[in-house]
C-alpha cells in the first residue's frame, strides 16, 4: 500500500459525554445525535453485500459508483447515501471510543476513503495531504448533511 505523501494532519473533533448511536433502520444503520448523520452499520457492506470481492475500492469507485449503487438501490430505502468526509468519521471514531470500539458496528476495517480522498484510519486519526488515489482503502456510508 502506498504512502502518504504531504503531511499528516489529526482530525480530532470533540465529544459530547451525553451522546449515543441510536439504532436506525431495524439495526441495518446508527444515527450519531451529535452530527445528525445516519451510518450503515455493516462497516463493510462493499463486500458482504457482493459489490466487491474483498470491500477494497479505488477512490473513483468509492467517490462515483459506491454512493450511486446504493442510492439506486434505495438501501434501507434511502436514496442519499454519500462518502463520509474526514471529520466525520473523526467524529464518528469519538462516538466509538465513548461506547468501547467497535461499538455496533459490523466488519469494522482499519482503513477507510473520505469524501476529500482523505484516508482515515477509523482507529486512529486521518491521513490529510496528497493520498494516492490509486489505492485501495475500504468504504463505508452515511446520510445527512455534510
Amino acid at each position: 500500500m502506498s504512502k502518504v505523501l504531504g503531511l499528516i494532519v489529526l482530525c480530532l473533533v470533540a465529544g459530547t459525554a451525553n451522546a449515543a448511536l441510536l439504532s436506525r433502520l431495524d439495526g441495518q444503520a446508527y444515527y450519531d445525535d451529535v452530527s445528525g448523520l445516519t451510518w450503515i452499520a455493516d462497516a463493510n457492506l462493499a463486500q458482504t453485500s457482493g459489490y466487491d470481492a474483498d470491500g477494497l475500492l479505488n477512490w473513483i469507485d468509492a467517490t462515483n459508483a459506491w454512493p450511486a449503487s446504493l442510492a439506486a438501490a434505495s438501501y434501507l430505502g434511502v436514496s442519499d447515501w454519500r462518502l463520509p468526509a474526514a471529520s466525520e468519521y473523526s467524529a464518528l471514531y469519538t462516538q466509538i471510543v465513548a461506547l468501547g470500539s467497535p461499538g455496533p458496528f459490523l466488519n469494522l476495517q482499519t482503513a477507510y476513503w473520505s469524501s476529500t480522498a482523505i484516508r482515515c484510519l477509523i482507529r486512529q486519526f486521518c491521513y490529510g495531504g496528497f493520498w494516492n488515489q490509486t489505492s485501495f482503502n475500504f468504504v463505508t456510508g452515511a446520510q445527512g448533511q455534510p
